[in-house]
């Protein structure tokens, strides 16, 4: 009698406690095709075909699963070489015949599935077989699901389906600036669906749609990594963080590869998880052993030993800077208010989001992509949440995908659907560029979706996100699976779909922020007092509560918004409710939230945001009084425009000319902000040229070290000076950090 296998085990929750049981009974089944010629089965004239099409590394492949999972894990191992497609699908559909084939008497616990052969879009699978006229015959996934729907018992048994074929011609590599991507068609790439709508179902794609997985004569990086991961396992893992650890694996490996006369190649495996009865877990590997070929030909060997976390999100990018904003964008209909509001509290108070409510429809749609455009490049995570049963298109949604528009790709991106009946959503793609703060990673990369059919998973996903383990190491991943628990084996449009690369925790970060000193006067007689940041913070709690206005008064640029936005931050998370007014176009106010409250109100006159050539004319005309030809002049000299968003940018450079090359232009406008500070501290009054080209050495001095990358405190350098020029409005200093 064969032994149980040790694959793994189901975990569910049933009277109040948490019951294990082993999946004793496990098979593989291994469908491959390795596009072999043969004079029996195939016409003369397909020679050069099948030789042009041999799949190398097939046979690398077959063996890495035989031993992972038949030698290693003790699971009822078949391969199926060169199947045709009606025998293949009939088999897939027939119980008798699988109890056959598997040589049993009972269907399994669990059903590993391995489709390797050549693919293209929309699901299709290409057999090594021609028909009558000497066509390669295919089939599709969705013919592979119908025909495992229709077998009778598979019920309960969780059905893993790995597809290893390629889903179209695109080149996944690793997104890279200089290339060109406008005839890079990706619309269906980041495609959800909720078919196929069977219950316990877990499909595992190499990669995403109209893109190419990568196999070489060593094997797939798919199946390698697979294998590999699971004899390196020394620790029992839940499936969601396997599947997660191997996407990072195949994502990262595959960036620094080269095959042929391609470099930096790429590969995003894509995971969809349906309703479930249970949890499922990997067991740890007794022996751990490396899986020897490796696809990148053994240049790495990976060593036998605890496999870490490095799949955590980092929260930082390329270049190690920090990316630990989080933007959340939430949007419903009139009917879910009160979910909305508790949402909004619970992402902005436990998991340090700033966070934006708005009711559902086109305008808010085309706002929330205005916003998420424009995010601060220091944002290492947007959510989106859309309470609503029907939307005419996902489409605006989707547009924050690769490749075209880079400031988002490998970040993550969270969407959670709470009540949505729309099957699918597919990409539209706008261009902007912040090369500090990008993340190396493939187009399709960092989406995580989440579909809910109803307000009862909505209170366990918002139990998730009000709790702690988030915020101590517990992978989002992880805490999401259970949601997917449903006692029905009916069909249920819930699902989570995901291409994110990492495990994602959310870490409480210190706030980036220098406090700042204030000098106050209650009115134009009473004398100054010093005032700290903290004591503003208090008196602004207070004024919220009585009739009284605080007015915040410096130069341009010494950091007003900045100090308004950490005011706005620390009373929401003291449970006050703070009104954000965005201004899009000339004479109009879009209102994000809108509470019964007092009001406080934080103005910047005269300096917002300018998004468009028209608007930075706009500016200049009617402040600078400058002609419209000498408004055309100068903005013709800053094509990239982004210098020229930031007011202050735009005000300075304006005096200044705008001639000359940019650091001379920027010589000049530093200094005029110094000179600004220094009289402003004069109480006023102007101030020898000597004092401002001394501070002016010393910001130079600072500015030479951070470039260098040396330490700022050092000859000529205190950490008082430091303090100092933070008032500056030029840079921010942080425990001696630029």
């Amino acid at each position: 009698m064969k032994k149980p296998a040790k694959l793994g085990f189901f975990q569910s929750f049933q009277d109040g406690k948490f019951v294990t049981q082993r999946a004793e009974s496990v098979w593989v089944l291994a469908v491959h095709y390795d596009f072999k010629f043969n004079e029996e089965k195939h016409p003369a004239s397909s020679k050069k075909f099948f030789n042009e099409h041999f799949r190398n590394g097939d046979d690398v492949d077959v063996g890495n699963l035989r031993k992972t999972f038949e030698e290693r894990r003790n699971c009822n191992f078949y391969d199926f070489l060169s199947p045709t497609k009606e025998k293949l699908l009939e088999l897939l559909a027939d119980k008798d015949q699988l109890l056959q084939l598997f040589e049993c008497k009972d269907l399994p616990d669990v059903f590993v599935l391995f489709f390797l052969s050549h693919g293209n879009e929309n699901g299709v699978i290409y057999s090594d077989h021609c028909d009558k006229d000497g066509l390669i015959v295919s089939f599709t996934t969705d013919e592979i699901f119908q025909s495992l729907e229709s077998l009778t018992g598979l019920e309960k048994c969780l059905k893993l389906v790995n597809f290893g074929p390629c889903r179209g011609l695109l080149d996944d590599a690793k997104y890279d600036s200089e290339n060109e991507y406008e005839n890079y068609d990706n619309r269906n790439s980041c495609r959800i669906t909720f078919e196929p709508a069977m219950h316990n179902l877990v499909v595992f794609y190499s990669t995403v749609e109209t893109t190419e997985a990568v196999r070489a004569k060593t094997g797939s990086w798919f199946v390698w990594n697979i294998c590999s991961y699971l004899n390196l396992m020394r620790e029992d893992e839940p499936l969601i963080i396997a599947l997660t650890s191997i996407q990072w694996r195949i994502h990262n490996e595959s960036q620094s590869c080269r095959m042929g006369n391609k470099l930096f190649l790429g590969q995003t495996p894509e995971v969809k998880i349906l309703s479930q009865d249970s949890l499922f877990f990997f067991y740890k590997n007794e022996k751990p052993v490396v899986c020897q070929p490796s696809p990148k030909d053994a240049l790495r060997r990976l060593p036998v030993k605890k496999i870490r976390r490095d799949e955590l999100y980092s929260w930082q990018s390329d270049k190690s800077q920090n990316l630990r904003g989080r933007r959340a964008f939430i949007l419903s209909t009139p009917t879910a208010d009160d979910i909305t509001n508790r949402l909004v509290d619970t992402l902005r108070q436990n998991l340090q989001f700033e966070t934006s409510a708005r009711k559902l429809s086109m305008s808010a749609i085309k706002l929330y992509f205005h916003d998420v455009l424009k995010l601060e490049p220091d944002v290492g995570c947007v959510l989106t949440c859309v309470f609503s049963q029907k939307i005419a298109s996902f489409g605006h949604f989707a547009r924050i995908y690769g490749p075209k528009i880079d400031k988002w790709i490998g970040k993550p991106k969270l969407f959670f659907l709470v009540d949505v009946e729309q099957q699918a959503f597919q990409t539209e793609n706008i261009s902007l560029k912040r090369c500090e703060y990008k993340i190396s990673a493939t187009n399709h990369s960092g989406w995580l979706v989440v579909i809910l059919r109803d307000k009862k998973q909505f209170e366990r996903l918002l139990k998730i996100l009000d709790g702690d383990e988030l915020k101590r190491g517990k992978s989002l991943q992880e805490l999401l699976t259970p949601l997917l628990l449903i006692s029905s084996t009916k069909k249920s449009n819930i699902l989570l779909n995901s291409t994110l690369q990492y495990l994602l925790d959310f870490p409480v970060w210190p706030r980036i922020f220098v406090k700042p000193d204030f000098k106050f006067k209650l009115d134009e007689n009473s004398s100054e007092q010093n005032f700290s940041f903290d004591q503003l913070l208090q008196e602004a709690k207070i004024t919220l509560k009585e009739s009284r206005v605080w007015i915040l008064s410096s130069v341009a640029g010494a950091g007003k918004t900045t100090i308004l936005k950490e005011i706005a931050f620390e009373l929401k998370q003291a449970e006050f409710h703070v009104l954000n007014v965005i201004m899009l176009q000339k004479h109009r106010l879009y209102f994000e939230t809108c509470f019964k409250m007092k009001l406080t109100v934080g103005l910047r006159a005269k300096e917002l945001s300018f998004s468009s050539m028209d608007s930075m004319k706009f500016a200049l005309i009617t402040e600078k009084k400058k002609s419209e030809e000498e408004c055309s002049h100068f903005l013709r000299n800053f094509k990239g425009g982004n210098i020229l968003e930031n007011p202050l940018h735009l005000s300075l450079l304006a005096e200044c000319e705008g001639e000359d090359n940019l650091y001379r232009i920027y010589e000049k406008v530093v200094k005029r902000k110094t000179k600004q500070c220094l009289e402003m501290q004069n109480e006023g009054n102007t101030v020898a040229e000597w004092r401002i080209e001394k501070t002016l050495k010393l910001h130079r001095l600072i500015a030479s070290r951070f470039i260098s990358g040396g330490c700022l405190i050092g000859q000529g350098v205190n950490k008082e000076d430091l303090e100092k020029l933070n008032g500056f409005g030029i840079a921010t200093y942080i425990n001696g950090m630029a």
